[in-house]
């Protein structure tokens, strides 16, 4: 019984090594079948891909490192009549209190609280309606 499974092994060895040779797909036959069809466009088409995800790839990179230097701003597109404007708003947390808007910023809060309406506040730091509006509506909500 042995010597009939090492036959059939040996005989499935032979026939497989014989078929493997006249097998014209294999790897090698295909790398250089593939090599030789090659035109001059289909090199350039490869060149192209290459740079373009290359380009890509530093883009990204690109976007990241904005990403990472501008946190707390969030720019936003805003479509008006088939026209794209951005709109660029601050976090709530993001502003200090070594700038003069942020001293806005806060004495409106602190007239809001106290109910004054948009005019009276702007009468009161000087400033425009829409500014007191606008300060309300980013840092204010």
């Amino acid at each position: 019984m042995a010597i009939l499974i090492v036959i059939i092994g040996l005989l499935l060895i032979i026939v497989n090594a014989i078929l493997f040779k006249k097998d014209s797909t294999s790897f090698s036959n295909v790398l250089y079948s593939t090599d030789d069809k090659l035109s001059d466009i289909d090199i350039k088409i490869g060149k192209l891909r290459k740079e373009f995800a290359e380009t890509v790839l530093e883009l990204q990179k690109e976007i990241n490192e904005l990403k990472s230097n501008n946190e707390g701003i969030k720019v936003e597109n805003i479509e008006l009549n088939n026209s794209v404007e951005y709109s660029v708003s601050h976090d709530k947390k993001s502003y200090g209190t070594n700038n003069i808007n942020n001293i806005n910023i806060d004495k409106i809060n602190v007239f809001v609280k106290k109910g004054l309406s948009d005019d009276e506040i702007a009468q009161k730091l000087n400033i425009g309606k829409g500014e007191v509006l606008l300060i309300k509506e980013l840092y204010l909500k």
